[in-house]
Parts: C-alpha cells; structure tokens; sequence
C-alpha cells in the first residue's frame, strides 16, 4: 500500500469514527476531497497529532500501559517515540 493509500485509509477511519473536522472538510470540498488530498499527504505528519483526529482515530477508552490513559494519548505517546511514524500509523489502516 503506498503512503497516499494508507494516509486516505487513515483519514476515512478516523471520520466514519466521527472526526468531524474531517467532515466539514469532506462536505466543503464534495468532489475536490480526492483531488486535495494530494495536499495533506506533504503534511501527514502533523495530522495524528490533533486531538480530535487521534480520538477518532484510536478512540477514548482507557489503554493498558503503566498508567491507565485513554487510548488516543497512548497512541500519541507512542507515536512520538516511534523511529518510523509513518510505519507505526501503518498499522491501522
């Protein structure tokens, strides 16, 4: 899968789970959403990172680490750790 493929992947996970920047966006651009993602996939490194994109993405049930945390900050957490980001979204699509 190439990167554009699993960023849209991710994306459309995280609004069928209720993202609702993600649609406004999909609402406000209609037909051009395919044609603009192009843009966000120069930039998908900052898009885990908003808080209500990693709620969608990951939900807001409690995570088992060493804390108890929801799991959207855990996955943040790891996400900011991680050597390769792009190979550790990669496993949610």
């Amino acid at each position: 899968m190439t990167k554009e493929q699993v960023i849209k992947k991710l994306i459309e996970k995280a609004i069928n789970s209720g993202w609702q920047v993600g649609d406004i966006i999909k609402e406000d651009l209609g037909d051009r959403f395919e044609e603009s993602l192009p843009q966000v996939f120069h930039q998908w490194e900052w898009l885990p990172f908003d808080h209500d994109f990693a709620k969608a993405l990951w939900g807001t049930k409690r995570a088992r680490s060493q804390h108890i945390i929801p799991a959207w900050w855990y996955h943040l957490q790891q996400l900011a750790i991680s050597e390769d980001r792009f190979k550790y979204l990669e496993q949610f699509v």
